[in-house]
């Protein structure tokens, strides 16, 4: 995720921003990166605001895009579904711990897997086991 686009917004009017960014470069897969990023890094922040469930389909719509495309870094795809499934993790985790548990560790599993380097996988994935041994009695 090296390319970034300025976005002084954030949450959903930074997510409405970077869209009307996207308008005008319908190709940058770096716009589709952010949007994606900014999504989660909202919902994470306010898992349970009005609106967050439009954000986090944001944040699923445009996670498909990027799996879809070759061109995409997997690396950072296998990252951001990491990132969506620990964010509905923290939505509700009673419910959604033993759902998704999996889905995160393997996620940022392979994306380090794929890219030791990749820093976004590395502190997600150290913030989700330090979260996980915390919850435990």
């Amino acid at each position: 995720m090296a390319v970034s686009f300025t976005c002084k917004a954030q949450g959903p009017a930074g997510v409405a921003e970077l869209k009307r960014m996207e308008y005008m470069y319908p190709d940058s897969l770096a716009l589709k990166q952010q949007i994606a990023l900014l999504s989660l890094n909202y919902s994470i922040s306010n898992p349970k605001a009005e609106g967050v469930e439009a954000v986090m389909g944001d944040a699923e719509k445009y996670i498909r895009i990027l799996d879809e495309n070759p061109a995409a870094d997997p690396s950072d795809v296998l990252t951001l579904k990491g990132f969506y499934y620990l964010v509905r993790i923290v939505q509700d985790p009673a419910v959604n711990g033993r759902k998704y548990y999996m889905e995160v560790s393997q996620n940022f599993d392979k994306a380090l897997k794929l890219n030791p380097e990749n820093k976004l996988a590395q502190v997600l994935q150290q913030k989700f086991y330090e979260g996980m041994n915390a919850s435990r009695p």
